[in-house]
């Protein structure tokens, strides 16, 4: 539980799509090196996501270097990557097909295996993403069972890429393979409490929150920095499933306040349209919902407002990006892109703290620790004018 808990303190992706899955490019490694967004950030969509033209001017710049210099791997990832945010998978894997073949030429240079493992989770994910574009039908299921071989091999060649985030995508994947292979007989995974989230917590996971001190499985105990990785790094933004699984994730973790933020993500998103990858049955349960938490009108009201701000600030960066690329400006190559950026608003503070109520502290501050304080210094002050009165004797 310390361990969620310190995740929750230090963490807390990007066109419209439902997938849940991590790529690898020059913006993966800038993220990764930078301060994560706090997870209510994340939830409330107050982190960094570029426009189609961002990847536009990428791709046309990294196709003109790659004709110069065909061994620069990194770039076959930018370019592919580029592609597949612009919705144009077929493109990005003759990207990927041209790295294969540079890797071959290659064998033996010490970065091989770096990037064989970004090659497997690139690939991976483009097949997983044209899957789901394509309108995710189980009659062409091996797609996505092909996705799933390629992130399963990037993870047995770099199992703590991504800060581990790829296992989650791998769950994910096994989730839907599971729920579309066998959906007349046994379409739930047995191991799994609830049959509507990809993460297979246990019963005794799910209702953990109810136990003081409790906490997950070992083998789950980073699913909150995971989950949250597949919407900060990936593309799951406007992914029902995994915002869901955040939220039973936090739930099971004990932090019911901010698993009603993501509870209210994932309404905003049914509410506008979007669906689960979970096929439609009838006797698939609902959703699950945060209960038993207090001051909830509270939360609804952060959680409009959060998301208010954080749109403002987002309409304020694709305005800027707009206006910076009118001037031929790029962040890859001008350093002071984002140097006359100015929006001062502050999103607005989580009403709440992570180990409880603010209400309390505030009980606690207002009428122990302030009136002791004051106390405190009334005896002090009595004390120094005493000692005065003795020296003037």
């Amino acid at each position: 539980m310390v361990r969620s808990k310190f995740v929750l303190l230090v963490i807390v992706v990007v066109l419209p799509s439902r997938g849940s899955s991590c790529f690898w490019d020059s913006d993966t490694l800038a993220a990764e090196s930078r301060d994560k967004p706090w997870i209510v950030e994340i939830i409330t969509g107050r982190f960094e996501r570029n426009p189609p033209e961002y990847y536009e001017i990428r791709l046309a710049r990294v196709s003109r270097e790659l004709e110069e210099s065909p061994d620069r791997l990194d770039l076959y990832d930018d370019a592919a990557v580029a592609c597949d945010r612009l919705h144009r998978s077929d493109e990005a894997l003759k990207w990927l097909e041209k790295k294969h073949l540079a890797l071959l030429r290659l064998s033996g240079s010490p970065e091989e295996v770096e990037h064989l493992y970004r090659y497997h989770a690139n690939l991976g994910t483009v097949l997983a993403h044209r899957w789901i574009r394509a309108g995710a039908q189980t009659s062409t299921l091996s797609e996505m069972k092909e996705a799933r071989t390629h992130i399963a091999k990037a993870i047995e060649l770099n199992s703590e890429a991504h800060f581990g985030r790829e296992k989650y995508q791998l769950m994910a994947m096994d989730w839907i393979i599971k729920t579309r292979s066998d959906v007349r007989e046994n379409y739930l995974p047995k191991e799994s409490f609830d049959p509507r989230t990809f993460i297979p917590f246990s019963e005794d996971a799910h209702w953990a929150m109810y136990r003081p001190e409790s906490s997950l499985d070992e083998e789950l105990a980073d699913a909150v920095e995971g989950v949250s990785g597949l919407i900060f790094l990936g593309d799951a933004w406007q992914s029902i499933d995994v915002f869901y699984a955040l939220q039973t994730a936090l739930q099971a973790d004990g932090f019911g306040r901010i698993a009603l933020l993501a509870q209210l993500r994932r309404e905003e998103l049914e509410n506008s349209g979007f669906k689960s990858l979970h096929p439609p049955l009838a006797e698939l349960p609902e959703f699950r919902k945060v209960e038993s938490v207090d001051s909830r009108s509270i939360s609804i009201s952060f959680f409009k407002r959060a998301r208010a701000e954080a749109d403002n600030w987002h309409r304020a960066r694709m305005d800027y990006f707009e206006a910076r690329f009118a001037e031929g400006k790029h962040p890859d190559t001008d350093p002071d892109f984002w140097r006359d950026f100015s929006y001062r608003r502050q999103p607005p503070s989580f009403p709440f703290e992570l180990n409880g109520h603010r209400a309390v502290h505030s009980v606690i501050m207002t009428f122990i620790l302030v009136p002791m304080t004051i106390v405190a210094c009334l005896v002090l002050a009595r004390a120094i004018r005493w000692r005065k009165r003795r020296v003037c004797v």
